[in-house]
C-alpha cells in the first residue's frame, strides 16, 4: 500500500457541512486501496455512559471520484448533538490499517484513546496502525 497517497485534512475541500447538519467527509488514496471505512461516534457519548473505551460506528465509505493515480471516497453523516470524532480503516494487500489524526488541543490536555490504545499520535509521527 502506497501511504503517501493517502490524504485527509480537517478542511473545507475534505470535511465540511453542507446545510449545518450533514458531514461530508473525503479522503484520497492510491488506487490500490480496497475499500475504506469510516469509524465515527460523538467523541462524549460514552464518557456519558460511564465506559472507559471510545467505539464508534463502522460505515464503509463509498468511491466517489477517480483521477488519474488517485480515488476519492466519501462518506454523508449526521452526529445526533453536531460532535464527532472519527478515524479511517482502509484494507488493501489483505491487511487493514488505521489513519488516526489527533488534534494539537488534545496532546497537551489528555491522551487520546482508539480502540483501547491509549497515547496520543502526533500529525507527522506513524499515523498508521494496526486496527483495533
Amino acid at each position: 500500500m502506497n501511504f503517501a497517497a493517502v490524504y485527509h485534512r480537517s478542511t473545507p475541500d475534505m470535511c465540511y457541512s453542507p446545510d449545518g447538519n450533514e458531514i461530508v467527509i473525503n479522503i484520497r488514496t492510491d488506487r490500490d486501496v480496497d475499500a475504506v471505512y469510516l469509524v465515527h461516534e460523538d467523541p462524549f457519548i460514552h464518557e456519558l455512559n460511564r465506559k472507559s473505551e471510545w467505539y464508534g460506528r463502522r460505515e464503509r465509505m463509498s468511491l466517489s471520484r477517480e483521477l488519474r493515480y488517485q480515488v476519492i471516497y466519501t462518506l454523508k453523516v449526521r452526529p445526533e448533538y453536531k460532535r464527532l470524532m472519527y478515524y479511517f480503516e482502509l484494507e488493501a494487500d489483505g491487511r487493514t490499517y488505521c489513519l488516526v489524526r489527533v488534534a494539537q488541543s488534545v496532546r497537551h490536555n489528555r491522551a487520546a484513546e482508539v480502540g483501547g490504545r491509549h497515547g496520543v499520535v502526533p500529525d507527522h509521527a506513524r499515523p498508521f496502525l494496526p486496527p483495533p
